[in-house]
């Protein structure tokens, strides 16, 4: 490896090959990024449209990023438009201010305290979707599968219930569907751009009249909402955390909960498991704790296909990474995508294996060889509601019903291939 400061830059594309890589990230980012770490190795220097770049495929390099220097490395603050929709909030925030927000926040997003609060509401909104499932083929499966989730969060964050919480879902997915891209400026008064601010206007009116409600007539609700204005926050702060949180998570954990009972669909002997495991849960609220295996398909599921594959910091100094410089301002590519499907860590890493999540195999995993919720400080702090969640609409499915699906090609189990399509071909099968 080279002395720190001898290269002048990482290999990594050149000339023409540049604006095919831009392409192919374009349509096809994670399989992209594999194919870079493969020709080039665990450093590769890339030209983004107007940044330089550093894609690391190490976990010693993701450690130096997120752990050992994460003071020289930031979070983006994201585009004006972005703010609009998160607020002022511990998600854009960097440094001392957004580490303040969060060791106040901590103690509410413990396991124990998690699942004491909403495993049941969790459990009550599955089966209340289930009730409308029959068996037979569902091509809307995976749409169905976001909506609940989405339902769920809006519950377990604001506390609703029954049509307020579609209303406040529909309100929260109209605006996150318009927040705008990298396209036009969001300032620019284009019809999209002013449908956005109006559809964030909205939401903010339900979110803050429901806070205000909540305050009036303080019923000692355990919703997040409840329990971050019994820290003190004042209700725009609340909408600010919630709706941030709501963004980081939906999707994510969305897309792994579709993963998840794909790769069971996939792998009946595990499908089985998970039935049996469920079935001896099953109760008023299964009890997370009596999950394990579950939880070790939820864990595979994420190391598999991590559904934020790929996350980006950029340097506030210079500095240098395996030997190679750092400029300030370099764009810094972490992909958890990459260092979880690497053979030098995981053996036979494309195969679904649950089982290989014993106390023995996590212990000898360097640092940062899974980390598909972040690392460090900034990791992400709604992980273990993200577990409590998957893990019990996984086992409330899995009493009611059995999914069969075809096998998807190992090239499209990245996020968002398996969307493109439709999302999940599934036939349910009544247990």
């Amino acid at each position: 490896m080279n002395a720190p400061g001898t290269a002048r830059r990482a290999p990594g594309p050149r000339g023409i090959e540049v604006v095919r890589v831009l392409r192919d990230f374009q349509r096809s980012p994670l399989p992209t990024l594999e194919r870079l770490a493969r020709q080039y190795g665990d450093v590769v220097s890339l030209v983004l449209p107007g940044h330089r770049a550093l894609l690391l495929a190490h976990p010693s390099l993701i450690e130096h990023v997120l752990l050992r220097r994460s003071d020289r490395y930031r979070k983006s603050r994201g585009t004006r438009a972005g703010r609009r929709f998160f607020g002022d909030s511990m998600q854009l925030n960097n440094g001392e201010r957004a580490l303040a927000m969060r060791r106040r926040l901590a103690p509410l997003f413990t396991f124990d305290r998690l699942v004491a609060a909403h495993a049941g509401p969790v459990v009550e909104e599955t089966r209340a979707a289930l009730a409308g499932w029959t068996p037979g083929a569902r091509p809307g499966l995976t749409g169905e599968l976001m909506d609940l989730l989405l339902h769920i969060m809006v519950r377990t964050h604001f506390g609703t219930r029954g049509a307020d919480t579609r209303r406040v879902g529909a309100l929260y997915a109209e605006a996150l569907g318009l927040l705008p891209g990298f396209g036009l400026p969001g300032w620019l008064p284009t019809p999209r751009n002013r449908r956005y601010a109006a559809a964030v206007a909205t939401l903010d009116s339900a979110i803050l009249e429901r806070l205000a409600e909540q305050r009036r007539a303080d019923r000692g609700d355990t919703d997040l909402a409840a329990e971050f204005a019994r820290l003190g926050l004042p209700d725009t702060q609340i909408r600010h955390e919630l709706v941030s949180m709501m963004a980081a998570s939906y999707n994510t954990v969305g897309m792994t909960l579709v993963q998840t009972l794909r790769l069971l669909a996939e792998h009946p002997d595990a499908d089985a498991r998970v039935a049996a495991e469920a079935v001896a849960a099953d109760g008023e609220t299964p009890d997370v704790r009596r999950l394990p295996f579950i939880g070790r398909v939820v864990k595979e599921s994420l190391r598999l296909c991590p559904p934020a594959g790929l996350m980006m910091r950029f340097a506030l100094a210079d500095d240098d990474v395996g030997g190679w410089p750092v400029p300030a301002g370099t764009r810094i590519m972490l992909s958890s995508w990459l260092v979880q499907r690497d053979a030098r860590y995981y053996p036979d890493p494309l195969a679904f294996r649950p089982d290989r999540w014993t106390p023995e195999f996590e212990r000898s995993l360097p640092p940062c060889a899974y980390f598909p919720f972040g690392a460090g400080a900034r990791s992400c702090i709604g992980s273990v509601l993200s577990d409590v969640v998957l893990r019990l609409i996984v086992a409330t499915i899995a009493t009611r019903f059995r999914l069969e699906a075809p096998v998807t090609p190992p090239d499209r189990t990245a996020w968002p291939l398996l969307m493109a399509d439709g999302g999940l071909r599934a036939t349910l099968a009544a247990r």
